[in-house]
C-alpha cells in the first residue's frame, strides 16, 4: 500500500497518483542479464513495448530510453544504468519507467541511492505497470522491494556455488570444458576427447623435457591435425595458456559456498 502525504494520510488512489505523474519527464528503463535470477524476466524489447504501453495510456511523456544487458546484483556494472543517473543529477530526468523495481537494482548501495534520491524529491517518481513509488510516501516499499531482490540473488548464489562444488568433486568442472576435454551432459562430468587426448599429452611430455619451443610445439600440433573447437590451429600464446591451465595437470579451482 501506498500512502498519500504527510498532511493527508489516506491512501491515494491510482487515478491520484498518475495525475502525480502527468508533465514529468521520464526516462525509460529496461535491464535483462543471463544469470539465472534473471532468465524469467521480459527481454529488453518486451519491457519497453510493455511500458510504453502503458506510458501511452496514462499520458506518460518518456524522454529518453536507456538498456543495460547486465547483472544488477554488482554495483559499477551498468553503463546505461549509470548514464541515467547522471542524466537525473543534472537535473535532465525526473522519474523512471521501468517493468519493475528489480530492475533497478539487486544490490544495496545502489538500491540506497535510488531511495536516497526519491526520498529528496531529485527523483520525483518511479512507476512501473503495478506499481508507482513517490517521495516521501513509499520508503518502505521500496527498501522491501530492493531488499528481496538482493537476498534472492544472494541465496542463488549459494545454491549454485553448492551446485558447482558437488559438479567439481564428481570429476566435472564449472561451464564449458577446458579444449581438448568435453562435457558429459549425462552425468554433469568433464571426460577425455578419445580423438584428440593422446597428442594433447604427447604436447605436455615434449614441452616438460624442454628441448622445444612454444613455436615448435604449435607447428607439430599443427602436422598432428590438432584444431581448436573452431578449427583454428593452435598459436604460441594459446598453448602457453593451456600449458598454465592448472586443470590439465589434475587440479581444479572451486568457490566456497
Amino acid at each position: 500500500m501506498i500512502w498519500g502525504s504527510e498532511n493527508h494520510p489516506s491512501f491515494l488512489t491510482l487515478f491520484e497518483m498518475i495525475i502525480k505523474l502527468l508533465g514529468l519527464r521520464f526516462a525509460l528503463y529496461a535491464r535483462k542479464s543471463l544469470e539465472a535470477v534473471d532468465r524469467q524476466a521480459l527481454s529488453l524489447e518486451s519491457q519497453i513495448l510493455e511500458i510504453r504501453r502503458y506510458a501511452k495510456k496514462n499520458g506518460l511523456n518518456i524522454i529518453r530510453v536507456f538498456e543495460d544487458s547486465a547483472s544488477a546484483h554488482q554495483t559499477n556494472n551498468r553503463p546505461a544504468f549509470k548514464e541515467m543517473m547522471e542524466a537525473i543529477a543534472s537535473n535532465e530526468i525526473d522519474g523512471i519507467l521501468t517493468w519493475d523495481a528489480n530492475r533497478l537494482a539487486r544490490n544495496m548501495i545502489e538500491g540506497g541511492v535510488i531511495i536516497d534520491l526519491l526520498q529528496r524529491s531529485v527523483i520525483k517518481a518511479i512507476a512501473t505497470p503495478r506499481e508507482i513509488y513517490l517521495p516521501k510516501n513509499s520508503m518502505i516499499n521500496l527498501t522491501i522491494k530492493f531488499g528481496m531482490a538482493n537476498q534472492y540473488s544472494l541465496d542463488l548464489s549459494n545454491v549454485v556455488m553448492r551446485g558447482n562444488r558437488r559438479k567439481i568433486e564428481l570429476g566435472g568442472c564449472c561451464g564449458l570444458a577446458p579444449l581438448w576435454y568435453l562435457n558429459n551432459k549425462e552425468d554433469k562430468t568433464v571426460v577425455k576427447d578419445s580423438d584428440r587426448f593422446k597428442p594433447v599429452q604427447n604436447l605436455f611430455r615434449l614441452y616438460a623435457k624442454g628441448n622445444y619451443s612454444l613455436k615448435t610445439l604449435c607447428e607439430m600440433a599443427t602436422k598432428s591435425g590438432l584444431r581448436s573447437r573452431k578449427g583454428n590451429i593452435l598459436t604460441a600464446p594459446r598453448l602457453y595458456d593451456i600449458l598454465q591451465n592448472p586443470f590439465y595437470y589434475g587440479e581444479v579451482k572451486k568457490g566456497e559456498a
